[in-house]
């Protein structure tokens, strides 16, 4: 069954902050880190670089000494403090920052728990520093010695602490036999039902019953609940994320998601009041770093496939991430009769993933008198996209002008994507389906329609379509030639 659905990509819009050159350093986050252990130190370095590359400003990490050396040598961006087993040196370093990632890396030394005590005892003492727990932090709450003491002192943050359990440290928490394979099977149907979508949930929805009654039971923290599906839920308002991610589990992926919240929950406040209550902003900010880490990790995962590794996720941030920030959404560019030029930098062929609309270039909606100063954005183009109206015939009746346009200037085996806009709309269109059916016959390019205005067939989709036309490129490219061929034309591009 289909759920109310949000914008998660317009929603990450809205809420990344907007440079602007009289800003900070720092007013776009503080984030510190604390975790890693002499086993464990690429942990803490995903959180705290991931955490940058989603848009903070400084990054911290606080680490057993063991652990420093391998931590700072990995990153120069990085402030690393050696300082974890002196918990005033510790105490201090909160001081300077806006919000608190625990976790990655840590470790399960019993001796930390007094340590957890007193971290989660400063956390209350400065109501805006907000607490995201994940890993071995969670071990501490459902397993240690300590962790009726840390129990109640979450349950005293409620709405400051975000826990991000994947199923195994969700089942810790249960004071049941919890069967993972029945549970996965529902949320695996859940996502086959609501794929590349982000919604509403239910409370009594099967997959969430039990995460929302988990959140109450902590006094209303808010629970990220990792799988399949991701659950994000205040026990009182629930979402789910069901946006594609990486099919490749590699090792670190929990560790960036976490780094990707320490920075995001920071902008919570960005979301304007006029759209959102102020009890729903923090929760909200969750639900965009889900779809934004998932965003991220898919388009890491088309590049590398079985070969992922967290490094290849990350450095696709730097990719990914401004677009999502500035602004450049496969949504926003559906206007009618606009010719999009994906350049050699988008990298189409090699990554034809989210990042490719980072370098697109366009010319002046369509208008006759403009097209001549294109031509130089058409040699550069690895794959071009022409859009039109639905309901302006003239723009679609065009298309065969700029067909022409294309093969007089472009390269030979440049990409054609071509998508028809206001999919949304009701009525019937100007453009029948026989229409483009025909069109696709006479040319053998395959026609999309799509919606800026409410995203329908938008950013992920459209996403889907471009990179079956690139593996599927080398194989249709012969029956287009063949069928242009049948009727006595020659052309440069198929």
């Amino acid at each position: 069954m289909q759920k109310a659905q949000i914008n998660g990509s317009a929603l990450i819009k809205m809420l990344l902050p907007k440079l602007e050159s009289s800003m900070y350093k720092g007013q776009n986050g503080k984030i510190l880190v604390i975790g890693g252990s002499k086993e464990y130190t690429g942990a803490p370095y995903y959180a705290g670089v991931s955490s940058l590359k989603a848009g903070g400003d400084i990054a911290h990490i606080i680490c057993p000494e063991e652990a420093s050396i391998p931590i700072k040598s990995y990153s120069p961006e990085l402030i690393v403090h050696p300082c974890l087993n002196d918990i005033q040196e510790t105490l201090k370093w909160m001081d300077a920052c806006t919000s608190v990632v625990i976790g990655p890396g840590l470790g399960r030394e019993e001796k930390l728990g007094q340590t957890l005590n007193e971290i989660i005892d400063k956390v209350q003492d400065n109501k805006q520093l907000k607490l995201v727990g994940d890993a071995d932090f969670l071990w501490f709450i459902s397993q240690s010695s300590h962790k009726f003491v840390i129990q109640e002192q979450i349950k005293q943050l409620g709405k400051q602490v975000i826990l991000t359990p994947n199923i195994v440290e969700f089942q810790r928490f249960m004071h049941h036999e919890y069967n993972i394979k029945e549970y996965q099977k529902l949320e695996l149907e859940f996502f086959e039902s609501n794929r590349n979508t982000c919604g509403i949930l239910d409370n009594d929805e099967v997959i969430n019953k039990e995460v929302a009654q988990l959140s109450r039971a902590f006094n209303n923290c808010i629970i990220l609940k990792k799988g399949v599906v991701d659950i994000i839920t205040d026990g009182v308002t629930s979402y789910y994320v069901a946006t594609e991610g990486s099919l490749k589990r590699c090792g670190g992926q929990g560790d960036i998601l976490s780094g990707v919240l320490g920075a995001f929950v920071n902008y919570s406040e960005n979301l304007p009041s006029d759209q959102f209550e102020q009890s729903q902003k923090s929760l909200l900010s969750v639900v965009a770093a889900s779809h934004a880490t998932r965003l991220i990790s898919y388009a890491g995962y088309l590049d590398k496939t079985i070969s992922l590794t967290a490094p290849d996720i990350i450095n696709n941030m730097s990719q990914v991430t401004p677009v999502l920030a500035n602004h450049v959404f496969l949504s926003d560019l559906l206007d009618s009769g606009v010719l999009f030029i994906l350049t050699k930098k988008s990298n189409f062929k090699s990554q034809p993933s989210i990042h490719l609309f980072n370098n697109v270039q366009w010319d002046t909606a369509g208008q006759e008198r403009y097209r001549t100063i294109t031509n130089a954005y058409y040699r550069g183009a690895d794959g071009i996209i022409l859009v039109f109206d639905l309901y302006k015939r003239d723009s679609f009746n065009n298309l065969h002008s700029w067909l022409k346009e294309v093969e007089k200037h472009a390269k030979n085996d440049v990409h054609i994507i071509i998508i028809g806009n206001k999919a949304d709309k009701e009525e019937p269109a100007e453009v029948t389906e026989a229409d483009m059916q025909k069109f696709t016959a006479d040319t053998g390019i395959q026609i999309y329609t799509a919606s800026a205005k409410s995203g329908k067939n938008g950013l992920i989709k459209c996403q889907r379509k471009l990179i079956w036309v690139e593996q599927c490129w080398k194989s249709k490219k012969n029956e287009r030639k063949q069928a242009c061929e049948a009727k006595g034309e020659q052309r440069s591009h198929y």
